[in-house]
């Protein structure tokens, strides 16, 4: 369910985006896809975190595109959640690029999860390769019409295209398993992700783009030692 709380220059408050993650948790919601994030810095926004506190205790999982800034995570909330030991933790998305590697934009540090398809550098139009729904309110200026297509569909790059990306394999892990919590999803799509920068960790892209295939298979081992025992 698509639930709008930004105006069509991707302008809102912190009040309207609280509203709407209020909004999907009542409407029976179970994952919340968060393709935002501040255009600045802002390392405190207690009304949007109060509101994923909520959501989250409330079994609904809660993920979120990194920004594009270039600049370390911890200092953009709701993403650095973690860093003020919330239980569970939002699961943070980084952008790869159509190289497969780190791209240059996308915010960083320790907070990171995973990394998804995110497009390149946003400079270039040619490098905004991944496909979108466009609203049908979206202003000219973020939704040109050489980069429209079809009427319906926007080529555009981020880490906002990045994070529909594991908002989506976290579905498909739970349509295999449904009694899944937060931080068993978090963790499979944690371990099944492939190194692109560093073996294991890296600051650029957590621990790595995730595999979807592998994603599954891990869920389907789980499910054979619940059958088994």
């Amino acid at each position: 369910m698509p639930i709008k709380a930004l105006d069509n220059l991707g302008n809102g408050t912190s009040s309207d985006i609280a509203e709407a993650l209020i909004y999907a948790w009542w409407t029976g919601a179970d994952i919340v896809n968060n393709s935002w994030a501040c255009s600045s810095r802002c390392p405190s926004n207690p009304i949007v975190a109060v509101a994923v506190i909520t959501i989250q205790n409330a079994g609904v999982i809660a993920v979120f595109a990194a920004g594009n800034s270039s600049d370390d995570i911890v200092f953009y909330s709701p993403q650095n959640l973690a860093s003020f030991y919330t239980n569970p933790k939002p699961i943070v998305v980084a952008a790869s690029d159509h190289d497969d590697e780190a791209t240059e934009y996308s915010n960083f540090g320790v907070l990171i999860d995973v990394a998804a398809p995110g497009g390149g550098p946003d400079s270039l139009e040619s490098n905004k390769d991944i496909l979108s729904l466009k609203s049908s309110t979206c202003h000219a200026f973020l939704c040109p019409e050489d980069l429209i297509i079809e009427g319906d569909y926007l080529r555009q790059s981020g880490t906002s295209m990045s994070a529909p990306f594991v908002s989506s394999l976290i579905a498909l892990v739970l349509s295999n398993n449904p009694n899944f919590g937060h931080e068993e999803v978090r963790q499979i799509i944690r371990a099944s992700a492939d190194d692109i920068v560093n073996p294991k960790f890296d600051i650029l892209t957590g621990t790595g783009r995730i595999n979807a295939q592998k994603a599954l298979l891990i869920n389907k081992k789980n499910n054979k030692k619940k059958e088994n025992n």
